[in-house]
């Protein structure tokens, strides 16, 4: 079957790692993101806000953010600390 990946249960799959505090499978989800040339929106930063947890990882964070054109909130913003 030819199964085309969406980005909506691809959210839901890394939003459970993050919430299972499982960042290494998290990084795997967001990869497999780009690997199938999907796009990341507003809800994958809004999950990935989740795992931002030092200096390096929140300068990750918005790099990628900019990258993919998605600019920064208040709800994803009030999620870093």
């Amino acid at each position: 079957h030819d199964i085309k990946p969406d980005i909506d249960f691809i959210n839901f799959l890394l939003k459970r790692r993050i919430l299972r505090r499982n960042y290494k499978e998290a990084d795997e989800v967001f990869e497999m993101i780009q690997q199938n040339r999907l796009t990341p929106n507003i809800r994958t930063f809004g999950s990935l806000a989740y795992k931002v947890h030092n200096l390096h990882n929140l300068k990750e964070f918005i790099n990628n953010m900019k990258n993919f054109g998605i600019d920064l909130n208040m709800r994803i913003a009030s999620t870093l600390y």
